[in-house]
C-alpha cells in the first residue's frame, strides 16, 4: 500500500488502526475504502488494499488492460503502488465476505499518526450513475 502505508521502506512501518465493526455492514464499503481481508490465494494471510471498485462495475486493469465486470457479490481490490501491488490484478474480484475490516487510521510511528482518506481512482471505473 505504499506510498499511503510505509512510505519510506527503510523506516518503521505503520501500524494501523482497523475498525472491524465497519466490516460487519457490508453494505456500507465504498470505492476508496482501505479494507483488511482474508487472501483469496492463502487463507492464513491478511492483506490491506484499497478498495477500487464494487459489484457491478466495470474495471480496466493495469495489467494487460482488459475490462473486467465485477461479479454479484465481489470488489475489486489494489495497493496503491500497482506497480509492485499483488492484488485483483492478480487474482480477480474477490467475494466480499472476505472482507475483515476497514483500516481507519494510521497508529505508528507518531510523526505519521493520521486518518487514512477514501480515496477513488478517475478513468479506471464504469459503472451505473458514476462517469469516469
Amino acid at each position: 500500500m505504499q506510498p499511503l502505508l510505509n512510505p519510506d521502506p527503510k523506516e518503521q512501518r505503520d501500524c494501523v488502526f482497523v475498525n472491524r465493526m465497519e466490516s460487519l455492514d457490508l453494505s456500507k464499503i465504498k470505492r476508496g475504502d482501505v479494507i483488511v481481508f482474508i487472501s483469496p490465494r492463502d487463507p492464513s494471510e491478511l492483506l490491506i488494499k484499497r478498495v477500487i471498485g464494487l459489484q457491478g462495475d466495470t474495471i480496466r486493469t493495469f495489467k494487460g488492460n482488459e475490462l473486467v465486470h465485477i461479479p454479484s457479490g465481489h470488489i475489486w481490490v489494489e495497493g496503491d503502488n500497482h506497480r509492485v501491488s499483488y492484488d485483483s490484478n492478480d487474482f480477480g474480484p474477490i467475494s466480499i465476505g472476505l472482507t475483515v475490516a476497514k483500516a481507519t487510521h494510521i497508529l505508528w510511528p507518531p510523526r505519521r499518526i493520521s486518518p487514512i482518506e477514501s480515496a477513488e481512482a478517475p478513468g479506471r471505473i464504469s459503472a451505473p450513475g458514476l462517469m469516469s
